[in-house]
């Protein structure tokens, strides 16, 4: 994707900088942020970005069987409990924009997670979707 997105130097330059953010996010550990966009490019298709971070995630000692158990169950992904409601929280705002209620909400709260965690985890999920869409409308690989 950041192959393709450099033909425009200002969407290069917006998606590195979002790259960067999340990096030196002060809350979102970077493999709950990697088991996000794991979990997100499944749903959505998006294999370039289910290739890259299954090779993070791997790299940081998961193994091919947790990482298919992830498609479908992220609720045992090997996370702290407040990392992983959250990744739930995502899991399923990704696939029914309906799910999220001031209850579950309140739950992530509860567990120290503030509304910016929470929306920013939940764009992380959803940053997965355009990228894999343009690739495949390009048909760039």
């Amino acid at each position: 994707p950041l192959r393709f997105l450099a033909n425009s130097p200002g969407l290069f330059e917006v998606q590195t900088n979002q790259i960067g953010y999340y990096q030196n996010h002060p809350t979102l550990d970077p493999e709950l942020l990697a088991i996000i966009r794991y979990t997100s490019a499944c749903w959505f298709k998006n294999n370039a970005c289910i290739e890259f971070n299954a090779y993070i995630l791997e790299k940081q000692g998961m193994t091919k069987n947790e990482l298919i158990l992830l498609r479908t169950d992220p609720d045992k992904a090997p996370l702290e409990k407040k990392d992983r409601a959250l990744l739930c929280f995502v899991y399923n705002g990704i696939r029914d924009q309906d799910s999220a209620t001031e209850d579950n909400l309140q739950q992530l709260r509860a567990l120290g997670w503030t509304d910016s965690d929470i929306v920013d985890a939940v764009s992380h999920g959803f940053f997965m979707y355009a990228p894999g869409k343009l690739l495949d409308l390009f048909k760039f690989s």
